[in-house]
């Protein structure tokens, strides 16, 4: 019985009320927020530098095949990593249903390079 208390006790959390704050204060604390807000905004967002790398990279692969060997080779580029990724997602999907933690990056540099080769092997760029 003793230890039961002894769990409710470190869940519990003390909290702390706030006296009302004058415009002033409020104003001051709001200047990066929406100026017209009723009343305080909570912005959510993920600060992850890779986060613009995956669109960025897949463009840049997908002009490189346009300029050098056509719309059909970069159309066929679209394909292919549509497709792997595709696959990737439900690999990924799989692994965390199973509780294993997963790492993207990985499967969507093998998918740029195996599309990118793909691609280009189609195309007529490795012949001599």
């Amino acid at each position: 019985m003793d230890n039961d208390n002894k769990r409710d006790s470190a869940k519990t959390v003390e909290v702390e009320v706030l006296p009302p704050e004058d415009n002033a204060s409020r104003a001051s604390r709001q200047e990066g927020r929406h100026k017209y807000a009723a009343g305080p905004v909570f912005a959510y967002s993920s600060f992850d530098s890779r986060g613009c790398l995956s669109p960025t990279v897949t463009l840049v692969l997908f002009f490189i095949l346009l300029i050098q060997f056509g719309l059909l080779a970069a159309i066929g580029f679209g394909v292919f990593y549509t497709c792997g990724a595709i696959l990737g997602s439900l690999r990924m999907t799989r692994a965390m249903i199973m509780g294993r933690p997963v790492n993207p990056m990985l499967w969507r540099t093998a998918n740029w390079c195996l599309s990118f080769l793909l691609t280009v092997w189609l195309a007529g760029g490795f012949n001599d």
